[in-house]
């Protein structure tokens, strides 16, 4: 059985996980004029992917954190 120190460290790791896949969704976004110029259009999909992604981790560690107090 986890103790809630290892608890409270996951759910901080899945916080800042999901930063990081939000944070990557924007330079994905930032160069989408670039991409456009080539002609693909499924930059768009993967940022938003990203970033629904990033805010799904960033909940769950969130509640896993709020549970293990």
């Amino acid at each position: 059985m986890p103790s809630t120190e290892e608890g409270r460290e996951n759910g901080s790791a899945l916080m800042v996980m999901g930063w990081v896949c939000a944070l990557f969704a924007f330079v994905v976004m930032f160069f989408n004029p670039a991409a456009l110029k080539r002609g693909q259009f499924g930059v768009e999909w993967i940022a938003g992917g990203l970033l629904v992604m990033g805010a799904g981790m960033y909940l769950v560690g969130r509640r896993i954190r709020a549970h293990n107090r």
